[in-house]
Formats: structure tokens, sequence, C-alpha cells
């Protein structure tokens, strides 16, 4: 590839001048992606989650839980990243990973009558109501640590 990285790509691929895959998410990410909307202000891109850094923190929910749902365990569904403390409340745990966790579509959405958020709402969430709605304590995370940021983020 022309970053210097070595790879290995069929000829169809060099005849299109496709590079690695580093190079070609680099080549239409934000204003080079061809659906790059630049009539949405820089805040309106962050209210809609629109920015690498939510992208980047739900991939990395994905893969801290396998791919599967935290309540029903199922896996390969469609998958949501929740946020444990608010998107809206606490800016500063937005991207942090331990403010979060996987649910499917239909433990998390609010059509479904046994979601998350048909039970508990959609603003002002805790751990203590994700614990209750999966049945257990949350091991997974670093409960020390996120409890210690909101802590922070409220005072």
């Amino acid at each position: 590839c022309k970053c210097g990285r070595r790879i290995k790509i069929d000829w169809q691929h060099v005849e299109r001048g496709q590079n690695c895959k580093p190079c070609s998410i680099l080549k239409r990410s934000g204003e080079k992606h061809p659906l790059f909307n630049s009539k949405i202000s820089p805040i309106d891109r962050m209210r809609r989650r629109l920015i690498p850094e939510y992208r980047a923190w739900v991939k990395q929910t994905l893969e801290k839980f396998n791919f599967t749902c935290l309540k029903c365990k199922e896996k390969g569904a469609t998958l949501n990243a929740h946020h444990l403390f608010n998107w809206s409340c606490f800016p500063k745990l937005r991207y942090d990973i331990n403010n979060a966790v996987c649910l499917c579509e239909k433990c998390h959405s609010l059509k479904s009558p046994i979601s998350f958020h048909r039970i508990y709402g959609t603003k002002n969430n805790s751990l203590q109501q994700i614990e209750e709605f999966i049945g257990r304590e949350l091991t997974e995370i670093n409960r020390d640590e996120l409890l210690k940021k909101v802590k922070e983020s409220l005072i």
C-alpha cells in the first residue's frame, strides 16, 4: 500500500485503486465520506452520534461482550451498545467502555414490551437498574472506577 503496509489483494482491487483497509477507511471518513452532510453542524453531528469516537465506542462495546446480549444471551442479533449512565447527563462518560453494556434490539428498544427502556424509561438510568434487568451483578465492568467517575461528574 502507499502507506507502507504490505498487503495481499487481487488484481480487481488494484485496478479500482483500492488500498489497505486502514487507508480506505481514512479515505472515506468524515468530510470525505460520500454520505457526509455538510449542512449538519458539529453540535448536531455529536447529538446524532455521527462521530468516529461514538462508532469506536460501540464497536469496542460489542467486542467486549463478544457480540452477545447481556440479558437474553442472544448472539448475532441486532445489537445495541447501551450507556449505563445517560449520554445527556454524563458527557464525560460518553465514550467510557466501563459505561457500556451490549443489549439486543428486543431487550433494548422502546418497541418491545420487555425491553430495558420500556421498563425503566430513557432518562436517569443507573447501574442498579441494568443489574436488576439482567438479574445479576454486572461483573464485566470496572464498577469502582465507573462510580468514581460518576461522582466526579456530579461535583
